[in-house]
């Protein structure tokens, strides 16, 4: 059976399902709160809103068409095609999403076990890939300011385009047609205030992608994939040399433990015997730069930072390293307080090593449940001491190979975050990450000849600036943080954020233009806009002004819907001071 939805006509709630059972919708038509099942079919050249689409049924988001907060379920498929446009979708495990050429996805959550797929032609913007996701840029394609969590993959096809790229520990990137060669070294490097990956072959560079915040304290690892082609990858979670692990003859240091000693993992709340199937190691030399989380620093956690005598001594991991607590596994570096766990700014180079059971495992360091290295595919760039032992070359993740969940959900983490915050203070150890922020965001226009141009108005959230005769571009500066920083290290938000835009209007000779929607998504400068059109500027962003009269000057407004909260300028030292002894 097939259903037209017509201009002008809307459906509200309801399911399609069965063979055959086609609900189109048309320009102007408009559906919402539908659930699409198996064998049913949505085509979308209209507007959808909170469809749910579950096991074999499909939207098909066409020509014009617009679809706002889809959810896709396992079995489930969203295609966005030519014309179509898809906003804020979260896809669970078993779900599918499919932009082909001139489809467009903007905010979209892969869940562990979800698939996307940007085919030629199509433009994906912000995409956060969770643990065990996986996203595919084919050639042609283009995803810009992507999120690739730990245990996630991105699979970038030759021609493929990123910008912006997140990349966070235990997350990989796999440059397909890029075979691998034992020769090919990968650097983050820094140019023109930007940050970039490189992949460099005898001195030449032979591949080059836009990172979002540097990364070169972090260190990058070039493995080979199962198809001959390189897998890029930060370097992941690791204890410092003298870290001592609990065994059945009792602590051990990391540093002299090898492949076939036993370790004592934690299962069930009951203590077992594991044997050690690798251990590996590494140097790291901590690199200068605003933020301490991307700098390189280990993180100490202080003598009874969790509970008395827990752990019993200061224990150094690097900052993406999990703490087994309530449960669940959370990078350590959420939980920085300043006080009992803090950045060891003291420390610049270090020693780190990696311990592995058969299974992903909780250990104890120090008397404190932390975990095992999970194999998420850079293995190759750590030296095994002592003689070399069989393990599995197949990489694992965490959707599907932990031993318990990765939270970074504030939800749950800032309650944590909150009581060891408390417990910092009664151990005398003051909580110094509490920085001093404020919502003055200095909102200024710089000129390509670096002139600043204040605003001559300000009417409630609306600013005015007078332009200087023929300019065709200007930046939209002012201040600007990361939420991590601002808010608190509970809430998993890197991006650097200036102001929030609702429009642009130029007057000039030729009247008044509206500018918000003529600047391009990929836009320097600019995050993707949200389903209103609002969008997001990293604190210099690039506003391009059109053809304009060489002598004709002209009035700009920027209205600003949020701007902030910034931290207060001071040396990032002081803002997370070590204070354990």
């Amino acid at each position: 059976m097939s259903q037209i939805v017509s201009s002008g006509q809307a459906i509200s709630g309801g399911t399609v399902s069965g063979e055959g059972n086609i609900l189109t919708v048309e320009n102007g038509g408009s559906i919402q709160r539908v659930t699409v099942v198996s064998g049913g079919a949505v085509s979308d050249e209209g507007e959808d809103r909170f469809l749910t689409i579950s096991n074999g049924g499909t939207l098909t988001v066409g020509s014009a068409g617009r679809s706002y907060n889809t959810t896709v379920l396992s079995g489930g498929l969203q295609a966005i095609t030519n014309g179509g446009h898809a906003y804020n979708v979260a896809v669970s495990s078993g779900g599918m999403q499919v932009t082909s050429s001139g489809g467009q996805l903007t905010h979209t959550q892969l869940n562990p076990g979800a698939t996307l797929s940007a085919l030629p032609g199509s433009i994906v913007d912000h995409a956060e890939v969770r643990s065990g996701a996986s996203f595919y840029v084919a050639s042609g394609a283009i995803a810009d300011t992507t999120v690739i969590s730990s245990g996630a993959v991105l699979t970038l096809q030759s021609g493929g385009t990123l910008s912006e790229t997140i990349l966070l520990s235990g997350g990989r990137i796999d440059l397909d047609g890029l075979s691998y060669s034992d020769g090919e070294t990968a650097t983050f490097v820094s140019s023109g205030g930007a940050y970039y990956l490189n992949v460099t072959s005898a001195g030449n560079t032979i591949y080059s992608t836009r990172m979002q915040g540097d990364y070169s304290s972090n260190g990058v690892t070039l493995t080979k994939d199962d198809d001959g082609s390189t897998i890029a990858a930060l370097g992941p979670v690791c204890f410092l040399g003298g870290s001592l692990i609990q065994t059945p003859a009792g602590e051990v240091a990391v540093e002299d433990l090898r492949a076939g000693d036993d370790v004592v993992v934690i299962r069930d709340g009951a203590e077992q015997v594991e044997r050690l199937s690798w251990v590996g190691s590494k140097k790291a030399q901590v690199r200068q730069g605003p933020h301490l989380d991307m700098a390189g620093y280990p993180v100490r956690i202080c003598a009874g930072a969790v509970a008395e005598g827990t752990p019993h001594t200061d224990l150094l991991l690097t900052p993406e390293h999990c703490l087994y607590l309530d449960g669940v596994f959370i990078p350590v570096r959420m939980l920085v307080n300043g006080g009992s766990i803090a950045y060891a700014t003291d420390i610049t180079s270090y020693d780190y090593y990696h311990v592995e059971t058969a299974h992903h495992d909780v250990i104890v360091a120090n008397g404190l449940n932390t975990e095992s290295y999970l194999d998420t595919g850079n293995r190759n760039s750590f030296a095994q001491p002592g003689s070399i032992t069989h393990f599995s070359t197949v990489t694992k993740s965490w959707v599907h190979d932990a031993s318990a969940p990765l939270v970074t959900d504030r939800a749950v983490v800032e309650p944590v975050h909150a009581r060891l915050a408390q417990r910092s203070e009664q151990l005398g150890l003051t909580v110094a990450c509490a920085v001093q922020t404020t919502r003055a965001h200095d909102l200024h226009l710089e000129t390509q000849a670096g002139q600043r141009i204040a605003p001559m108005r300000q009417i409630e959230g609306r600013f005015l600036f007078s332009l200087p005769s023929g300019a065709r571009a200007v930046r939209l500066v002012s201040q600007a943080s990361r939420l991590c920083d601002s808010v608190g290290p509970y809430l998993d938000d890197r991006r650097v954020l200036g102001v929030l835009t609702r429009a642009i209007r130029l007057w000039d000779g030729q009247g008044m233009r509206e500018l918000m929607l003529l600047q391009p998504e990929q836009a320097d400068g600019w995050y993707a806009a949200d389903p209103s059109g609002m969008r997001w500027t990293n604190g210099s962003a690039l506003l391009e002004l059109g053809l304009r009269s060489a002598t004709e000057a002209g009035v700009l407004e920027i209205e600003v819907v949020e701007a902030g909260p910034y931290v207060k300028p001071e040396p990032a030292e002081r803002r997370l001071t070590l204070l354990c002894a």
